[in-house]
């Protein structure tokens, strides 16, 4: 039985935005021309766009229900600029964004600087690793959450990936999260 996820239910496609496939490759490419930056699709994950949110899944369609109901084997991520919710969120700094995120719905939080890795400016930098355990509704199972906070060309995102904390996946769903990590780029 599907349980409740984020997965957004409409899909609004703006001009601005593109989505390619890759040829020979199994991947799709993402572009956002409001946000200016590119993402790599991993293999047999799906994209939906709402808005300035593109979310990725890794299931069917068809085993997902309504209102953002995922299956148990089930993870999704999404890329979240600051620039987009900021009128929701209401945060000028990361510190501040992580702070307004984790609430008091969370626990067993880990928070993490990552070590500076490519120096290349279109590429993530100051990189913060924040993870928890939450659960929306006490009916609910525990989802366990994996962020990476991180600035691009001075802007600030989030890149947010889900699943059921006891999913026996969770180590793959945890490198496709950081394939895309490392596959984001300031767009030219």
């Amino acid at each position: 039985m599907p349980r409740i996820g984020v997965l957004a239910s409409s899909i609004t496609l703006l001009a601005a935005v593109a989505l390619i496939r890759l040829q020979g490759s199994g991947r799709s490419s993402y572009s956002s021309a409001e946000f200016h930056y590119t993402l790599e699709v991993p293999s047999r994950w799906n994209i939906d766009i709402n808005g300035p949110i593109p979310v990725l899944f890794n299931f069917k369609r068809s085993e997902g229900g309504p209102q953002g109901l995922f299956p148990d084997h089930g993870a999704e991520i999404s890329l979240i600029p600051l620039a987009g919710v900021q009128v929701v969120v209401s945060a000028g700094t990361m510190d501040e964004w992580i702070g307004k995120n984790l609430g008091s719905d969370h626990s067993a939080v880990s928070i993490k600087r990552l070590p500076a890795g490519r120096t290349d400016e279109s590429t993530p930098r100051d990189v913060v690793e924040v993870e928890a355990d939450f659960q929306r509704a006490p009916e609910e199972d525990l989802q366990h959450e994996t962020n990476y906070y991180f600035a691009l060309r001075g802007a600030l995102f989030r890149l947010r990936m889900l699943y059921w904390k006891d999913d026996s996946r969770a180590a793959g769903h945890r490198l496709a999260c950081l394939s895309v990590l490392h596959s984001i780029h300031a767009a030219k």
